[in-house]
């Protein structure tokens, strides 16, 4: 069974694909493109939030971990550090970056939260758009 927010999206997505069918096929190609890369703002260091969060088996000295099949150039970061996310907004915008889809878990994960305001303010502050994400495990007390 649908929730309320679930039936207005279902509505909404089926209101657009009619004006899209009904505005001829132009009208698609006449809308401005746009560069978004997602954002995952749940990752913790050591150093930052006293513990690591979503990194296992972190090996600086081996350029490792665990959890990742790659090994960051910073090496393993805090998602919550501003000046983190900051750098990282900055890097999109130089790049072309248009914008970030922003994981969220709702209003009662605490590290989403910390981390979503810096990035609003940093994205605002380098001419990126924010759109947030919200992450949904069924089942789940989060939301």
């Amino acid at each position: 069974m649908l929730r309320p927010v679930q039936w207005l999206t279902l509505k909404l997505i089926c209101l657009l694909v009619m004006l899209l069918a009904f505005a001829g096929p132009h009208a698609a190609a006449q809308l401005p493109k746009q560069v978004l890369a997602f954002y995952y703002p749940w990752y913790g260091s050591q150093e930052f939030s006293g513990r690591w969060v979503h990194w296992e088996n972190v090996e600086p000295e081996k350029e490792a971990i665990g959890s990742s099949t790659h090994y960051p150039v910073i090496g393993a970061y805090d998602s919550t550090d501003p000046e983190l996310i900051d750098r990282h907004m900055r890097q999109m915008a130089e790049v072309g970056v248009d914008g970030v889809i922003a994981s969220w878990w709702g209003p009662r994960a605490e590290r989403d939260n910390l981390a979503l305001k810096e990035i609003l303010d940093s994205a605002g502050k380098h001419g990126l758009v924010v759109s947030v994400y919200h992450e949904v495990i069924h089942g789940s007390d989060l939301v």
